[in-house]
């Protein structure tokens, strides 16, 4: 067995990329994991009847043009160029 066949990708940005919100943000269909300081989103396929935000759309299009299965919003994380961030 390949140890290749257990590794994910993941696209790692800033959580400063999540619009502010109370309570936890809107994630739409996906399940998350949440950590003291991250979020870790797990990808899955998306029905065209199924809500995803907004903010999220275009996070998403970058995460499936990389081939990752997961997205990782960490406080120390870098910003992604091109998308919106937020002041919490």
């Amino acid at each position: 067995m390949n140890l290749e066949d257990h590794v994910e990708k993941a696209l790692v940005l800033s959580s400063a990329h999540i619009p502010p919100h109370n309570g936890s943000p809107d994630w739409g269909p996906f399940r998350v994991i949440e950590g003291e300081y991250e979020y870790i989103v797990v990808l899955c396929p998306v029905g065209l009847d199924e809500h995803v935000p907004a903010w999220l759309l275009p996070i998403l299009a970058r995460a499936a043009d990389a081939g990752a299965s997961y997205i990782i919003f960490d406080q120390d994380a870098s910003f992604l160029d091109g998308i919106p961030d937020y002041e919490w």
